[in-house]
């Protein structure tokens, strides 16, 4: 029951560094956990995860050209993912997010995405900066940080948005005049200051 870990970490000074040559699958109830480490996928070789596979902010993944990563299971990345080859993905991601341009990123890359509860923590507070949509298959945790919606724009919310009141600093979400919070799915809230337009 739950996951085994295997786990690929710092060794000493230096990065640990790890080219897979050969197919791997990630069985169900099995979990890798990328530390401050970098695992390639070569050219030809398909990395196929049906359990859990974690990249820490130090980790990486990087799947070079002619290599293949499928997700099946779940895949947070927390770290660097770089992706030259194919990829399919319908399991969840994790991901953490600091900056717009980094949610923004994130959002366009789940369009395609599988899974139905793809989950982005919010890292640094982020005004947005253009109108933006979240997905039906999107969980947004602001998780003590506050978004942004200037005047002018719209954030429309198909997903999850988690306000959540239990960090040290309470997050909010600033609607300001001339703005405009369309929600079409579910936002579990503690602090909204509307003082533009709510759907």
């Amino acid at each position: 029951t739950g996951y085994k870990a295997v786990d690929v970490y710092l060794d000493g000074e230096d990065t640990c560094t790890i080219t897979l040559s050969s197919n791997l699958t990630i069985g169900e109830g099995y979990s890798v956990y990328i530390g401050d480490a970098v695992l390639t996928v070569a050219d030809g070789v398909t990395l196929t995860n049906k359990g859990l596979i974690n990249i820490s902010y130090f980790g990486s993944l990087c799947v070079e050209e002619g290599g293949s990563f499928i997700n099946l299971g779940r895949f947070g990345n927390y770290g660097t993912y770089e992706n030259l080859g194919s990829e399919t993905n319908t399991g969840d991601t994790n991901m953490m997010v600091y900056s717009y341009e980094e949610l923004k990123a994130a959002l366009d890359y789940f369009v395609d995405a599988g899974g139905s509860n793809n989950t982005l923590d919010i890292c640094e507070d982020i005004t947005i900066e253009e109108d933006i949509t979240l997905g039906e298959n999107i969980i947004l945790n602001l998780n003590g940080y506050d978004l942004t919606v200037p005047a002018g724009l719209t954030l429309t919310n198909n997903g999850v948005i988690c306000i959540d009141a239990h960090y040290i600093n309470e997050a909010w979400i600033f609607v300001e005049e001339g703005a405009r919070l369309v929600n079409n799915g579910v936002i579990d809230c503690i602090n909204i200051e509307n003082n533009g337009d709510f759907d």
